[in-house]
């Protein structure tokens, strides 16, 4: 594990702030995420983490043009829907 660089952003902070603005552009109903591959991780672990499942960076990858698809809930709440292009190592 590499020591964390505290000039740089966590993969939390990332997960935060992605869902901050998600959640200000995004109203009820299911989206197609499309991001760069590290941001689409930590979002993919946080949404993980927000239901109880812990995974490391490195335990899974994603294939180029993976997606996965999230519900905005009318509480604001994020649920991850479908999940594709995702390798468990």
């Amino acid at each position: 594990m590499w020591p964390e660089d505290p000039r740089l952003e966590s993969l939390s902070q990332v997960y935060q702030r992605t869902l901050t603005s998600l959640l200000q552009d995004l109203s009820v109903g299911n989206y197609l995420v499309s991001n760069h591959k590290v941001v689409k991780k930590a979002q993919f672990m946080g949404l993980l983490k927000a239901n109880g499942v812990e995974a490391g960076y490195r335990s899974f990858d994603l294939k180029n043009c993976s997606v996965f698809v999230i519900e905005v809930g009318k509480d604001k709440n994020l649920k991850l829907v479908a999940v594709a292009g995702i390798s468990i190592k």
